[in-house]
């Protein structure tokens, strides 16, 4: 993660739990690739940009690359009202990246 992306990541957390401090007892925090998601490896004859900041790279969705379990805690902490549940991802802050993560997350 960038220095910008952790200050950012850092505030939100910060903002989160004050406004959430009586109610909100866990913070539980999910990170995106290979945690929630196995995402797909790079192709050998891929000859773009950064491979994990293109759009190429979660335009095909596989059910079969999410982590069960991974994501059984996240639906767990997400339906539990005591805990604030983050999820983050270190690729790039770009539309069509957060269009395509949030897709994945909707459809799951």
């Amino acid at each position: 993660m960038h220095k910008k992306q952790i200050k950012l990541l850092q505030n939100y957390i910060k903002y989160s739990l004050n406004e959430n401090k009586e109610y909100k007892t866990v913070l539980d925090v999910f990170d995106f690739d290979s945690t929630l998601y196995r995402s797909k490896e790079m192709p050998e004859e891929y000859k773009g940009p950064y491979w994990w900041n293109s759009k190429v790279s979660l335009e095909d969705l596989d059910h079969t690359l999410w982590i069960e379990k991974t994501v059984s805690a996240a639906e767990s902490s997400i339906n539990n009202d005591t805990h604030l549940s983050i999820m983050l991802t270190a690729r790039a802050d770009r539309p069509e990246i957060v269009y395509l993560v949030n897709r994945l997350l909707r459809e799951k």
